[in-house]
């Protein structure tokens, strides 16, 4: 579980998990790492109150690196996982991909993480061939395949259910491709890929979800 200090911010630490040197559990590391200094958090306050009457609190927070989404994904995933280093787009379908290479090319020190839709990156299957010739290590690319056009209306997208988007990925230059469709074994891998050396492409068979509210303010 051993994490390293980088620096005081404020009343907080901040804590690297996965440097110097990666492992391919950091993320659970991490998570562990801040369940201990929650559980620790109870007998430490019941010896300050017996002795001073003081009483402290404690929140963690776990950040992997930017995340970019555009379109269905943007509105789910403002709900879902709220977050300052969130980037979200509508109106610019088929340009997740795109945005994800200029935050991987300009923020080098972060881990980008882009959320694309099968719909939106037929739009831009040439984005795969550019994001491959760059290169960026820091960029993995998420797929959330449902073969539609859900954010106008569930329309299917040519060849739903034929084409592979992984061998197109893989064609293009991309490191590693993997593709995903049961929730326990991509639940299993997860943790190693994110640590793995982009561009990383990993296409998640998913279905169609429920409809969440669109925070046009929160909203590129």
């Amino acid at each position: 579980m051993t994490g390293i200090f980088a620096k005081y911010l404020g009343d907080g630490l901040l804590i690297y998990f996965g440097y110097p040197q990666a492992h391919e559990d950091d993320p659970q590391r991490a998570v562990r790492g801040g369940l201990a200094i929650l559980e620790g958090m109870e007998p430490l306050n019941n010896k300050l109150k017996a002795g001073k009457d003081i009483e402290l609190a404690v929140r963690i927070g776990v950040h992997t690196g930017l995340v970019v989404a555009a379109y269905q994904a943007a509105q789910e995933w403002l709900v879902i996982k709220p977050n300052a280093l969130n980037y979200t787009a509508i109106g610019a379908m088929g340009q997740a991909s795109s945005h994800a290479l200029g935050f991987a090319v300009g923020l080098p020190d972060k881990r980008v993480l882009v959320l694309d839709g099968d719909g939106s990156l037929l739009m831009n299957l040439g984005s795969l061939v550019t994001i491959a010739n760059e290169a960026p290590k820091n960029l993995i690319h998420f797929l959330c395949e449902n073969g539609s056009y859900e954010a106008n209306g569930g329309h299917p997208i040519p060849g739903a259910g034929v084409v592979s988007f992984a061998d197109i990925a893989k064609a293009a230059g991309y490191v590693r491709c993997y593709e995903f469709s049961d929730l326990e074994v991509f639940e299993s891998e997860i943790g190693r890929i994110l640590q793995e050396e982009g561009p990383v492409f990993v296409d998640l068979k998913v279905e169609q979800g429920e409809r969440y509210p669109v925070d046009y303010e929160n909203l590129h």
